[in-house]
């Protein structure tokens, strides 16, 4: 089997990243604020805590990680042939450490790699929802996972409301002070 490229040849590869991305807080809608009634009524307005980091105060912006088709140029350090397998080439990227790079991901212009990066991102998105939409743990029926489910729901709930009340103690309590 022939390489379709050399050592020391300057190639794009195709690749795609998770980047960070800000979007308008879901909770809050970027006004900063949640409206927080209480079961007798009681209304609060308090800081969201969705887009707050830490102890800083609220944002109005939350972070989200999406997948991004890239391709970059790489200088191809060596590659390994052997039988019965596709050829690797090798990035050195230092004396101890490189990237390997399969023959597919490898193009001679930026438009063909960008090409392949977004089918391999597009692939990995549907391989992801497989996953999402799969069992959490194969060998139990659908029925138990509806089971698990609802419970996890209500016990994610019962904390929500248990928060809540916390909350609303806080908020009487530093007005009082």
């Amino acid at each position: 089997m022939k390489p379709k490229f050399c050592m020391g040849d300057t190639v794009w590869a195709a690749s795609f990243q998770a980047r960070q991305e800000s979007v308008v807080c879901p909770d809050c809608g970027g006004t900063l604020k949640l409206k927080v009634t209480l079961f007798d009524g009681t209304e609060y307005i308090i800081d969201c805590q969705t887009c707050a980091h830490g102890y800083d105060p609220p944002r109005g912006y939350i972070f989200i990680w999406k997948a991004k088709a890239t391709a970059c140029q790489v200088t191809l350090g060596g590659l390994e042939i052997r039988q019965g397998s596709p050829v690797e080439y090798r990035e050195s990227l230092g004396s101890s450490c490189g990237r390997i790079y399969q023959e597919e991901d490898l193009f001679l212009t930026e438009e063909e790699a960008l090409i392949r990066a977004e089918e391999k991102r597009l692939a990995y998105e549907a391989d992801e929802e497989k996953r999402f939409q799969a069992k959490l743990k194969p060998t139990r029926k659908w029925a138990w996972h509806v089971t698990y489910h609802r419970r996890e729901l209500k016990r994610a709930e019962a904390d929500a409301e248990h928060h809540a009340r916390k909350l609303g103690i806080a908020k009487k309590k530093a007005k009082e002070k």
